[in-house]
């Protein structure tokens, strides 16, 4: 028989994460993080938003968006059977990570700009015109971009993933041109920003720049490495099983993991903005997880997030020694 993730579990990683994110606030010193990853406008961490304001709206926005990627599967049941893994380990993700959780930053806007636009691109599976949720899309994108240049590969991630969908068609392609291009019309067409404060930031890919991280900086990404690789593995496994199974489930899980594989690949190449694509790399992981305990007939599952729970933990408490 297989047994269920139960409400005790959740209340379990809850305490969890309110226990590492207020040891977070109290432990960890507040970053300074001079570099502006904005196009046109200040990016998140230039923000004039004072400590612990932003610690305080930074923790109510990742709880916000651990409910909506709850809410959007219980809507659309992209991973399926019960649906608070998902919750779950995202939540443990995020807040066991300090250097996203301590402050508001890239990271949380841009993981909540992906969460909204993929819940209106699962809307537009199988519906014969999508040209506004498409244009809505671009136009999310295409702010945040002005914001954190971030935003620019996952707005071809989102694009793969309407491809994925099957409803990415001409009229729709048209529309999110549009819709990329109207927030800068706009703007500079009403004098808002001028052009010369157009600016892109200077990539460095991690190979060049990974052997000057910090000891806790290091052990993060380590730790984040090991998870990818690790559903990576469980992603081609569980393709098979997924691929035999309803299409609309297939489709949206393969549009989630196209933007999971392209925040890794910008994690490696755009090292000084690496922070700002991890949140997308834990909700693919999440979704990873909870098609773990969906597909598979696990025993012990309260365990095993038992399990996951400690180890990330652990890790969190050696990088706050760390630091």
């Amino acid at each position: 028989m297989r047994r269920s993730i139960g409400n005790k579990a959740l209340y379990w990683a809850i305490a969890l994460s309110v226990a590492m994110l207020a040891a977070t606030l109290l432990l960890m010193p507040v970053p300074s993080i001079a570099s502006d990853f904005g196009i046109c406008l200040p990016s998140p961490n230039l923000w004039p938003l004072r400590y612990p304001a932003d610690w305080i709206l930074n923790s109510a926005l990742l709880f916000i968006i651990i409910a909506a990627v709850f809410f959007c599967n219980k809507h659309f049941n992209f991973v399926q059977g019960n649906g608070l893994t998902l919750p779950i380990v995202l939540m443990t993700l995020l807040a066991g990570n300090p250097f996203i959780s301590r402050v508001f930053c890239s990271s949380t806007l841009l993981l909540g700009a992906v969460t909204l636009c993929l819940w209106i691109l699962f809307g537009t599976w199988e519906k014969r015109n999508a040209t506004q949720d498409y244009f809505t899309v671009a136009t999310i994108m295409s702010l945040g971009s002005m914001m954190q240049y971030a935003f620019i590969p996952m707005t071809a991630a989102m694009i793969a993933a309407g491809a994925l969908l099957k409803s990415l068609r001409l009229k729709e392609t048209l529309a999110f041109l549009l819709g990329l291009v109207a927030p800068y019309w706009v703007a500079v067409g009403l004098g808002l920003v001028p052009l010369t404060a157009f600016h892109l930031p200077t990539l460095d890919n991690i190979f060049h720049a990974g052997p000057a991280a910090s000891p806790d900086f290091f052990l993060m990404l380590a730790g984040t490495g090991l998870l990818f690789v690790f559903c990576a593995l469980l992603n081609a496994t569980d393709a098979v099983r997924l691929y035999a199974g309803n299409s609309r489930i297939r489709c949206m899980n393969s549009a989630i993991s196209s933007i999971g594989y392209v925040a890794a690949l910008c994690m490696l190449l755009d090292y000084n903005n690496l922070l700002a694509y991890a949140g997308i790399l834990y909700l693919w992981m999440a979704v990873q997880a909870g098609n773990l305990f969906a597909l598979h007939r696990l025993h012990r599952p309260n365990l095993l997030l038992l399990i996951l729970g400690i180890l990330y933990a652990a890790l969190y408490t050696a990088i706050i020694i760390l630091q």
